[in-house]
């Protein structure tokens, strides 16, 4: 898969550039222009984007796409920068905090910030997987 974005100009090179591909994720609000010369030029058949771009694709646009056998398909992920603690840290600060131990305890054994720990405190119950595709319709 690769990912298209940026100025009109840039994406219509790197359309021609990846004509046999076969998946793509468009990363900048796409134009009608951009989605014509990914259909004549290229021979996609699954266009990947995120909630806030594929809202403000019109839906007339998004079904023209979808009916010429190229599906559009809504991911969500999360925003922001990457954590620099992996999954385990989190995991065993939460741990932790579900056995009563105080925050500033578990900052303090796992070596991380204290507001990292209150941040991972207050999404314990949450569902936290970005994976899941959010209803785009």
């Amino acid at each position: 898969m690769w990912e298209l974005e940026g100025a009109r100009g840039k994406m219509m090179r790197e359309i021609a550039a990846h004509a046999g591909e076969g998946e793509v994720r468009i990363k900048t609000k796409p134009s009608k222009t951009i989605f014509l010369s990914l259909l004549e030029n290229t021979r996609v058949k699954n266009i990947y984007m995120s909630k806030g771009i594929f809202a403000t694709v019109p839906k007339k646009v998004v079904r023209a796409v979808e009916s010429a056998g190229v599906r559009v398909i809504c991911i969500e992920r999360r925003a922001g920068r990457k954590s620099r603690f992996g999954g385990d840290v989190r995991k065993s600060a939460q741990k932790m905090l579900m056995e009563g131990k105080r925050a500033k305890l578990v900052a303090k054994k796992l070596g991380v910030p204290l507001t990292s720990v209150y941040f991972w405190k207050k999404s314990i119950g949450k569902k936290l997987d970005a994976n899941i595709l959010p209803d785009c319709t």
